[in-house]
C-alpha cells in the first residue's frame, strides 16, 4: 500500500511456557475495510505465531459492536468462547500445527 498505514496488529500477551498469545488488530481508516486486509494479516499473524513461536493457542477479544471482526475471527476459524458486557472472546487452535499455514495468504484486491 505503498507505505500508508492503515492499521495495527499485535501478537501480545505472549506466553511461551503456555504456548498462547492474544491477537489484535485495529484498522484506522475505514476506506480500507471490507477489502481483505484483515483476513490477510490475520492469516500471517496466526503463521508467525504458531511456526516462527511455537504457539498452541492464540486468543482474541473483539468489541461486541464490531460484527466485522468478528465475522473475520470466524471465518478464519478461531472458535467463540464467551462474552461479558463489553467484548467477544475467540480461540484458535490449529489440529496439525505443522501443517496449519504451508499456504501463505493471497493478497487482498485494491
Amino acid at each position: 500500500l505503498d507505505d500508508i498505514v492503515i492499521g495495527d496488529v499485535y501478537l501480545k500477551n505472549i506466553d511461551l511456557q503456555k504456548g498462547s498469545g492474544t491477537l489484535s488488530i485495529v484498522l484506522i481508516q475505514d476506506c480500507y475495510k471490507e477489502k481483505g486486509y484483515g483476513t490477510a494479516v490475520e492469516r500471517t499473524v496466526l503463521e508467525y505465531g504458531f511456526k516462527e513461536l511455537g504457539l498452541s493457542v492464540i486468543y482474541a477479544d473483539v468489541v461486541l459492536r464490531n460484527t466485522r471482526s468478528q465475522h473475520v475471527l470466524e471465518k478464519i476459524g478461531f472458535e467463540y468462547l464467551h462474552e461479558d458486557s463489553f467484548f467477544k472472546y475467540y480461540k484458535y487452535t490449529p489440529k496439525d500445527t505443522s501443517n496449519a499455514f504451508s499456504v501463505r495468504p493471497k493478497y487482498p484486491k485494491e
